[in-house]
């Protein structure tokens, strides 16, 4: 049941990334991937955590998913809005790690060693 699980998740991806550049070479849309590239970022941090949705016992897996979601909701940001909005972005940084460490504690098994360097990045 697994494998046809993964098997079918990989074929719904290729069909989406099929669409989109068949809508792209097609004039359906005007993509510009310069603006967009984080949305990479942002859908590979949502895997992970979908993956520790589908195997909870994995929590190792929400750190590289919340820095992964934090990081490419600030490039998207400034990507869009203007690049000078880093200058105010940067916490951003110390905040995807904390965040991550503090959601595996409180999704993980409760070891109080993470909430060390969480309250540390988040402060």
């Amino acid at each position: 049941m697994q494998r046809e699980a993964r098997s079918f998740i990989w074929g719904i991806i290729l069909i989406i990334l099929g669409l989109l550049f068949l809508g792209r070479n097609l004039e359906w849309f005007d993509f510009n991937w310069g603006d967009y590239w984080p949305s990479i970022m942002i859908i590979g941090g949502l895997f992970f955590w979908i993956g520790w949705l589908f195997k909870r016992q994995e929590f190792g897996l929400i750190m590289p998913g919340t820095i992964l979601l934090v990081y490419g909701i600030m490039f998207q940001y400034s990507a869009i809005n203007g690049w000078y909005y880093m200058d105010d972005l940067w916490p951003g940084f110390l905040l995807g790690p904390g965040l991550g460490f503090l959601f595996m504690y409180l999704l993980g098994n409760r070891e109080k060693g993470l909430l060390i360097p969480a309250f540390i990045l988040i402060v």
